[in-house]
């Protein structure tokens, strides 16, 4: 039809900006899902998160389970080495592809020779796609902070006392050999404190 104007057309062919806001869109989702993967080892979940890793890390401990979900992703657990990190970056993965392949989809459905996007255009709607996850997925995680207390023993076998602060809540301190493990113990403990408990492992 001689007097259609596709918008899509339009868009992107009549304004000489649509390729500098499409390089901006990409730039923009490459900044999110960067910051998401450099903050996936912050952050301290006392809700869905912990219940999950810790279903995850050790399935047969719960006495009651509304799904198998642990089982299933016990073996990758252990293939990252047990990091919550490693986890946080996969699922980070799985959520930015699954956003990608949507967009991907919607745009191939939605294309007719009359409006087909060039290629950045695409590769926008692509990116901005795989972004929009991560940012509901990584920027909720309230950081905690850690203090050590006291340190005491021989130079050569210490014993650290380390809090854990987040905001809201009373801090929570744990003993350990090593900074790490006091701070382990104290994130044990504000979880326990909290009401995220194990019941005892068979046996």
């Amino acid at each position: 039809m001689a007097g259609f104007h596709s918008p899509a057309r339009s868009l992107t062919r009549g304004h000489p900006g649509a390729g500098i806001a499409a390089a901006g869109t990409i730039v923009a989702a490459a900044a999110v899902l960067g910051t998401v993967i450099a903050g996936a080892n912050r952050g301290f979940d006392l809700t869905d998160e912990a219940y999950y890793v810790l279903s995850i890390e050790a399935p047969a401990a719960y006495r009651m389970t509304s799904t198998l979900f642990g089982y299933a992703l016990h073996p990758l657990h252990v293939l990252l080495g047990g990091s919550v990190t490693a986890l946080r970056i996969v699922g980070l993965a799985v959520l930015a592809a699954c956003g990608a392949a949507a967009a991907g989809s919607f745009l191939t459905l939605r294309r007719t020779p009359d409006e087909a996007l060039p290629a950045l255009s695409r590769a926008a709607v692509v990116a901005a796609g795989a972004a929009l996850p991560a940012m509901y997925y990584g920027f909720w995680l309230p950081t905690p902070s850690y203090k050590e207390v006291e340190r005491r023993g021989p130079h050569h076998s210490p014993e650290f006392r380390v809090a854990v602060q987040l905001p809201d809540r009373d801090p929570a301190e744990g003993l350990g050999k090593s900074k790490r493990a006091a701070e382990q113990a104290a994130a044990a403990e504000m979880l326990r404190r909290e009401g995220v408990e194990f019941a005892e492992g068979p046996g």
